[in-house]
């Protein structure tokens, strides 16, 4: 057996790890995988690297929101000064709209961090087709601005991190799925 926390090898029916002193109650614990050492910590790794995903997409997302604010500022002062500047009041509200489809990214990229840890499954489908990711990057350069490419690059970076260790995620979801 392993800690979950830490990976080290326990006793069998250990309530506590000797190296860490994680509680190993099997309530909500991730699993690790027991024959095969090393293969537990990839879904660990990749856990982390989805949580950075979601985190610069909240920092793209916010700069979307103040690049959104200030366009909508600046159509209102042309609208009140020349009578024009509808053009960047629309612009900045399309800029919002692509800043809540990245927090709804976020929050779900969040939100299968920690589904993963304890159920690991479908990982490579996920992450196989790259159609998704290509779409984001072009509706964020479009209408996000380059802000949107550092969020789609990091996504391509999970990608590839998937794709290089995909027997090893096909292995824990065979592991999981048979215990």
């Amino acid at each position: 057996m392993f800690c979950t926390k830490c990976g080290k090898e326990i006793q069998e029916g250990q309530s506590f790890c000797n190296h860490c002193g994680q509680n190993q109650s099997p309530s909500g614990t991730p699993f690790v995988p027991q024959s095969t050492a090393g293969t537990g910590d990839v879904v660990s790794k990749l856990s982390s690297k989805i949580k950075i995903e979601a985190y610069i997409w909240l920092g793209v997302a916010a700069a979307q929101v103040l690049i959104g604010l200030g366009s909508v500022i600046m159509g209102l002062i042309y609208l009140i000064e020349w009578g024009e500047g509808f053009s960047n009041i629309l612009s900045g509200i399309l800029i919002w709209v692509i800043a809540v489809l990245n927090v709804k990214t976020a929050l779900g990229d969040l939100k299968y961090s920690k589904e993963i840890l304890t159920k690991p499954t479908g990982i490579v489908a996920k992450y196989e087709p790259v159609k998704s990711l290509i779409i984001t990057l072009v509706y964020n350069v479009v209408v996000g601005g380059f802000v949107g490419v550092a969020g789609a690059v990091f996504g391509f970076i999970v990608r590839d991190f998937v794709m290089k260790n995909k027997e090893a995620f096909k292995k824990v979801e065979s592991e999981y799925t048979n215990k």
